[in-house]
């Protein structure tokens, strides 16, 4: 959150928005927010100026080595789903 902010403060600083795409952890433990978390930090990032949620993104088969399937893949389908109906 605290990198969000500092990125809204500069692009306001400069005039423009930044889009930005957050990363969700879907088991490969290396980057993102926890699933469950994803709704509440979505809530307080949209309420920064200067900075757009565009999208969501995962990391897969780097460190831990979880290979991309229907079922996770799928799960980041849904949470992107859920954020733009309830929130964004």
């Amino acid at each position: 959150m605290e990198t969000l902010k500092l990125l809204g403060a500069k692009a306001l600083e400069i005039g423009k928005i930044h889009k930005v795409i957050l990363m969700v952890d879907l088991g490969d433990l290396r980057e993102g927010i926890w699933p469950e978390d994803v709704d509440g930090f979505v809530a307080e990032a949209i309420k920064i100026e200067g900075i757009k949620i565009v999208g969501f993104g995962v990391n897969l088969t780097c460190y831990g080595g979880v290979i991309p399937d229907e079922n996770n893949l799928g799960r980041l389908v849904e949470i992107a789903k859920r954020c733009r109906k309830n929130i964004i």
